[in-house]
């Protein structure tokens, strides 16, 4: 086991371990200011679940008969090529950006129809709300008009 592999190791259980205490005790200091408290519960989340794919692809790396880490991007390198049909590195990007924009513009459409459901609901069936001119409806004092 390499230094490397050792040291993500180490983070990802002394995170793991100490992580939910370290947690309740910030929520306690933090209670005024959610906004601070969710960022910091993210980033402890996140560099988690990052430490734990680094330790899983530095253990790959190590255990795929010696290639090393720059053989496995290199084959992970050929993976997307291959997947994505470029034929060169140079296409590399343009083809990424394609698939971003695709997967961009497919969410977008589902946030629209969404949307469009919610706000069709909303028309439909809606408990509507009474104007200071519905009938029935008793003006208080910031109803009335001014007298100027």
């Amino acid at each position: 086991m390499t230094a490397l592999l050792a040291g993500l190791a180490g983070y990802l259980v002394a995170l793991g371990v100490l992580g939910p205490r370290l947690m309740t005790v910030l929520l306690h200091r933090l209670r005024p200011s959610p906004r601070l408290a969710l960022a910091l519960w993210s980033a402890l989340t996140t560099s988690w679940v990052i430490s734990l794919i680094s330790i899983g692809l530095a253990a790959t790396a190590q255990l795929s008969s010696g290639m090393g880490l720059i053989a496995l991007l290199h084959a992970c390198l050929h993976a997307v090529l291959v997947i994505l049909g470029t034929h060169g590195p140079a296409e590399v990007p343009a083809a990424v950006a394609l698939a971003g924009s695709v997967l961009f513009l497919a969410r977008l459409g589902v946030v629209a129809v969404r949307h469009a459901r919610r706000t069709r609901q909303g028309d439909e069936g809606a408990t509507s709300v009474r104007s200071p001119h519905t009938p029935g409806h008793e003006p208080r004092h910031h109803d009335r008009p001014r007298r100027s």
